[in-house]
């Protein structure tokens, strides 16, 4: 099992910086593996989203861990905001409303738990 995490302030910028952050550990984890380019691109887009939903809900502080397992990829966000991300089903003409939706389809399985201060959401990607 390999696992790095990394803490990132709650700003505009963030959801850059930890895509940034994903596709370096992940590229260096999974190598030339066949289908990892992909992975690591839909990690990256899941990272996004979960990140932006922190800065959205107005955390201070969100921590981001990428854990390789055997089969499969594991992130984790976990921020100090209260509340709890649920899947939404938005009109067409809605601006918001379709990340968990994202999440969701490139994922094996993903879930919310509640931690001490704030929550967890955990997403696993199948490894090519």
């Amino acid at each position: 099992m390999w696992r790095t995490s990394e803490r990132f302030a709650c700003a505009p910028t963030s959801p850059a910086e930890a895509r940034r952050f994903c596709a370096r550990h992940l590229a260096e984890v999974l190598g030339n593996r066949a289908g990892a380019q992909g992975m690591i691109a839909d990690a990256e887009l899941i990272v996004s989203e979960l990140l932006t939903n922190a800065v959205n809900a107005q955390a201070q502080l969100t921590e981001l861990t990428l854990t390789a397992h055997e089969g499969y990829v594991r992130i984790e966000v976990h921020d100090d905001a209260g509340g709890k991300p649920e899947l939404q089903q938005p009109g067409i003409d809605d601006e918001h409303g379709r990340g968990l939706m994202i999440v969701s389809a490139l994922s094996s399985d993903w879930g919310v738990e509640a931690s001490t201060v704030g929550k967890r959401v955990w997403v696993e990607l199948s490894l090519p």
